[in-house]
């Protein structure tokens, strides 16, 4: 396993965005929430990164820091545990790996931005660290183990070695207002792994909650 902050460095020389610990995030209090210690690089991530997605293919879900309450794990993501236990206590899918909080069950760090999602494989007991990536498509009928943490993985989809097919509608088109922000993005031809790397704070992944 790689050094965190190595490939937190790499990732954001390859995303071109300027990675420097301004956000800080009540890691405790998190933690008590789970019920479990989180991935060191997942804390350096949310504390380095500004808020986007990657490729326009994976979100990484920060924490929320409400101002009147605790913080906790993006409580959207958490809810969508629900719905997914919802499909497979009915039959609607296919579930290769638990559900947290199952022992050894799949936690919600982000997203796939096509309508998709991007789980940790918790090991209860054993090392955050540790923790692999699993990432399913909206209907859970697509599924891929990444053996490695959370940015090792995001490193490999900057790096475009890591293959995105059945996850992703095509890549994107992004079109920039005339001041040069962010205005609208679209998916074109199906080709999913040489489009343009970088962050973009307004791309945000499909909302899909309920089945």
């Amino acid at each position: 396993m790689r050094d965190p902050g190595g490939c937190v460095r790499e990732l954001a020389a390859l995303a071109g965005v300027l990675a420097a610990e301004n956000a800080a995030f009540a890691w405790a209090e998190i933690e008590r929430g789970v019920g479990l210690p989180l991935p060191a690089d997942y804390k350096l991530l949310s504390e380095s990164f500004p808020p986007g997605c990657l490729r326009r293919f994976v979100w990484l879900a920060k924490p929320e820091r409400p101002a009147d309450g605790p913080q906790r794990l993006d409580a959207f993501r958490m809810r969508q545990l629900e719905t997914l236990r919802s499909w497979r206590s009915e039959g609607h899918a296919e579930f290769p790996y638990p559900l947290f909080p199952e022992q050894g069950g799949l936690l919600p760090w982000g997203a796939i931005v096509a309508g998709g999602y991007a789980f940790w494989l918790t090991e209860p007991g054993g090392d955050p660290d540790s923790w692999l990536v699993v990432i399913a498509s909206q209907e859970c009928d697509v599924w891929a183990r990444f053996d490695g943490p959370v940015s090792e993985f995001l490193v490999e989809v900057a790096a475009a070695r890591y293959d995105t097919d059945g996850f992703t509608e095509g890549s994107v088109q992004v079109v920039f207002d005339e001041s040069g922000e962010y205005k609208t993005a679209q998916p074109v031809i199906r080709h999913t792994a040489q489009h343009d790397c970088h962050l973009v704070s307004s791309c945000e992944p499909r909302s899909h909650g309920q089945h």
